[in-house]
């Protein structure tokens, strides 16, 4: 179990992650398998790569093992060291579910400078995830997406969906005439994103609806 490149992978078996890591950050990383099964891997407690069809029943025998290093065999203690620092192993004889996993993150992820818990739902009027492309919060307003009349299309890409926005067209609607009738009252977007990269205009994360409608963003 290890890196390939800024990937994570089990080394024996050649299978690795589409997730690339950085240097200098914390992660939380696992692998969870169980004998003639899928081999999945965890990313800061987020499944990001399970091998699907490709099972493995092998079934290695060995009394130890070895921490931060590679090329470990009975006559050699190893010569592809890990570059970096571990700070806390767990091993367990079973294959923990994902949420298991996730519990375990969420447990000591305050520690490595990561939120933990739920988010703040106080006055929180919209919540689109792309796991299920619909308003997430228990308020009536009941956000929906669209694209010039169609629901957004997502994708996935090292473990983590996202919405496919094309600019044009793309807005969230309801029932509700001013749920964004913000007015003189404060308010916060906030959202997840990553830049591919920087255009000469000034990219849009969120704007007012060209139609000057209340209900549509």
């Amino acid at each position: 179990f290890g890196l390939k490149d800024q990937r994570v992978m089990t080394y024996n078996l050649g299978y690795y992650t589409t997730r690339y890591l950085k240097i200098a950050k914390w992660y939380n990383l696992c692998v969870a398998h169980t004998q003639g099964g899928n081999t999945k891997f965890y990313v800061n407690g987020v499944p990001v790569y399970d091998t699907g069809g490709a099972t493995s029943s092998a079934q290695p025998s060995f009394t130890n093992w070895s921490f931060g290093a590679g090329g470990v065999s009975s006559s050699s203690n190893g010569d592809e060291p890990f570059i970096g620092s571990i700070s806390l192993i767990s091993i367990y004889d079973r294959e923990l579910s994902a949420t298991e996993i996730k519990t375990n993150f969420d447990a000591l992820a305050s520690n490595y400078d990561y939120a933990s818990g739920s988010i703040s739902s106080s006055n929180l009027i919209c919540h689109l995830d792309v796991s299920s492309l619909t308003d997430q919060t228990t308020n009536t307003n009941n956000f929906t997406l669209a694209t010039g009349g169609a629901t957004p299309t997502y994708t996935s890409s090292g473990g983590i969906s996202y919405f496919q926005f094309d600019g044009t067209d793309d807005y969230a609607s309801n029932s509700h005439p001013t749920a964004f009738d913000f007015g003189t009252d404060s308010f916060t977007i906030g959202m997840w994103c990553m830049i591919t990269s920087f255009d000469v205009l000034n990219d849009a994360f969120f704007s007012t609806h060209d139609t000057g409608a209340a209900s549509n963003f």
